[in-house]
């Protein structure tokens, strides 16, 4: 924005406020800018009083988004949902001054992708507070496309703030403390040094200007956010003072103005690694750095979500390149995974920082849950969706009916010594999906409700030969549709199968789901697995299976996807007989040769170009396990060392994760 941009307006002094009303030529809106904060005289009175050169300025870096400055859009009352970024310790010098500066480029450049609302920096912008340090800084700054609010930190100010390092930090980057308000939350800036290492005069004016913040948050009935460097406490409210926390006593005297004034969240940095405690409803997080961690955690940030009723929720982002924030704009990333990922912590940041959701491989299929009528076995699939949920991924839930005999328990289909009537078999089908659908209805975003009931192409029937099928017809598939939706009607509902892109395979599932679509079944989705060996990858019929998938106006859910580098196809050959030799072909135990994983890589960017050319149809893309290390392929259907995924088996990206993130990227 030009200077001559931001001037036209109209000023608005208070007795504790100043408002610059303006009209922004590139925001397109009307915006309203407010400082409320007692910074001292010098920064806040200048501009209005005398007029000064500097001032203007600072008025006009507010109106460009610095810090103390607010989008309103009416009443600070009534809490709606938002998003926002918490990032910590950018401290260009402290990890190397060329890495700091590169990855905190590479902060904005991946926040401006993603989108928040706004971001807070928690303090020690710089290491050392010199004039090129701050430029730097603020020249990077400038980069965001959203308001960025800076909290002070001691090597900003001093570990011994003084007069003069508190005007250094006024006059090169803004206020050391004051709050805005966003969708009636208020956030409360705050100089922690100041009360770390006091400052006669500059404390007592920090102090009472923090009582009267809270307070005035507490009589609009705003939720407060606290912003800091410093943690209040780092594991417990009562520790002794070290470095990194605050002292004792201080630290008492802001607890309790925080709980007396509701505020919900203090947000700090500091310490160089993640922490998350929680004092009296109150949350505490300090989060990870752009420029040195202290733990083994990647470089990254913090991403907040508030619900419209003022629910908090965090989320680690990696600024690693990373599938899920590459294809954010397309269509989600998830992965299939085992129940033991709960226990497997040293799996955790790749599982977050790659993927946006889950779908558990086995724990929540019939023959796990209730391999016995009546008797339920939740513990696996519990763990595993309280964990996903806990790390901000979505699940799929896999799967409420397996039209396949030999994987699902035989109660099911049997009445005592005989076989069960059809309306016996729904009955138990109704109450499985009614008991499973419904116990984590609101936690599952969508169901495999049906899996693998079509025959194979060459087959003349539409339908796999299955006991669901020759008791109940095929009505059991429409019921099933139907008891999903009764037990979980915010699920998006998907049939699932395997080489339902191939074209004799796809011309039965059409007719299918056709059939079920006019009687009224809910299907929402098809899931086509994806389970593709290298050189043969079908590509025409994936993208015929797209467009066939847009008339029908169903969305497409990539559910189990992988590129076999050991072909399996002739383990089924000529009635097995290749299986004693295929069962010891094992070529590549020591890792893929260059130039399959080229073609690997090749084939896989081939096939993300497809789904994003048609992104207005495909929900999910799923893989199929972590990497390669955690491939069914490793085993089925003979034990050899496969190479199938975009990660190696010590989690590290292949040439074909840079093929797919390129062709997720380019234009």
């Amino acid at each position: 924005m030009r200077v001559q941009d931001a001037l036209g307006g109209l000023l608005r002094i208070g007795g504790r406020s100043i408002e610059w009303v303006c009209i922004a030529p590139h925001w397109g809106k009307i915006r309203v800018v407010r400082m409320s904060t007692n910074p001292g005289p010098k920064i806040a009175l200048r501009p209005i009083v005398a007029g000064l050169a500097v001032g203007v300025a600072a008025l006009v870096q507010m109106v460009l988004g610095d810090p103390g400055a607010e989008e309103t859009g009416g009443a600070s009352s009534g809490q709606q949902p938002f998003t926002f970024v918490q990032m910590c310790d950018t401290q260009l010098g402290m990890g190397g001054y060329d890495h700091d500066v590169r990855t905190f480029e590479r902060a904005v450049e991946v926040i401006n992708g993603m989108g928040p609302d706004f971001v807070v920096i928690c303090g020690d912008l710089v290491d050392k507070a010199d004039d090129q340090s701050f430029a730097d800084f603020k020249k990077i700054r400038s980069g965001f496309k959203l308001p960025c609010y800076c909290a002070s930190g001691n090597h900003d100010v001093g570990n011994q703030p003084s007069a003069e390092s508190l005007r250094r930090y006024r006059e090169k980057i803004g206020p050391d403390y004051y709050t805005f308000e966003h969708k009636g939350f208020t956030f409360v800036v705050a100089n922690t040094q100041l009360w770390k290492a006091p400052l006669a005069g500059e404390s007592e004016k920090h102090d009472e200007w923090f009582r009267r913040a809270l307070e005035d948050a507490k009589a609009r009935r705003s939720p407060a956010v606290l912003v800091v460097h410093y943690p209040l406490f780092i594991e417990k409210p009562d520790e002794k003072e070290v470095y990194f926390n605050l002292p004792v006593a201080k630290r008492k005297e802001v607890l309790d103005l925080c709980v007396e004034n509701g505020v919900v969240a203090i947000l700090g940095g500091h310490l160089h690694r993640f922490a998350a405690n929680e004092y009296k409803g109150i949350k505490l997080v300090n989060g990870e750095t752009t420029s040195k961690n202290f733990d083994k955690r990647p470089m990254g940030f913090r991403f907040w979500e508030v619900d419209g009723n003022g629910g908090m929720t965090h989320r680690f982002i990696g600024l690693d390149r990373s599938l899920r924030r590459s294809a954010a704009r397309y269509f989600d990333i998830g992965v299939g995974i085992g129940h033991e990922i709960v226990d497997r912590e040293a799996d955790w940041p790749l599982l977050t920082t790659q993927f946006s959701g889950v779908t558990p491989e086995n724990c929540m299929k019939i023959a796990a849950l209730q391999p016995v009528e009546g008797e339920f076995h939740f513990e696996k699939a519990d763990r595993l969706v309280k964990f996903a949920r806990g790390q901000g991924l979505t699940v799929v839930g896999h799967c409420l009916v397996w039209a396949k005999d030999d994987r699902t328990p035989a109660w099911i289909y049997r009445d005592g010594d005989g076989e069960a009537s059809k309306a016996l078999l729904l009955e138990r089908m109704e109450a499985h999906i009614d008991r499973v659908a419904g116990r984590y209805r609101g936690q599952v975003v969508a169901w495999d409700v049906v899996n693998e009931a079509l025959a194979d192409g060459g087959e003349e029937n539409d339908l796999r030969p299955s006991s669901w099928l020759s008791i109940a017809g095929d009505d059991f598939i429409a019921k099933a549709f139907e008891f999903a939706h009764r037990a979980d009607p915010d699920a998006i509902l998907i049939y699932n199968d395997y080489h339902n892109e191939l074209a004799p395979k796809r011309d039965k599932m059409i007719r299918l789901l056709r059939s079920l679509k006019a009687r009224g079944a809910p299907v929402h989705a098809v899931g086509i697995q994806g389970h593709y060996t290298i050189d043969k990858v079908p590509f025409d019929d994936i993208e015929a299976t797209l467009v066939a998938m847009r008339e029908l106006e169903l969305k497409v859910f990539v559910s189990e996807l992988d590129i076999d580098m050991v072909p399996r196809d002739r383990w089924w050959a000529d009635g097995g007989a290749h299986r004693e030799e295929l069962a010891t072909l094992n070529p590549y135990p020591d890792g893929l040769p260059v130039e399959l994983a080229r073609r690997q890589a090749v084939q896989y960017a081939r096939l993300f170009r497809l789904f994003k050319q048609y992104a207005d149809v495909v929900e999910r893309v799923t893989f199929w396990n972590l990497h390669d290390g955690k491939s069914w392929l490793n085993s089925f259907p003979w034990e050899r060392t496969n190479h199938p995924l975009l990660f190696d088996r010590a989690g590290q990206p292949k040439p074909a994760f840079d093929a797919v993130i390129e062709a997720l990227e380019s234009s």
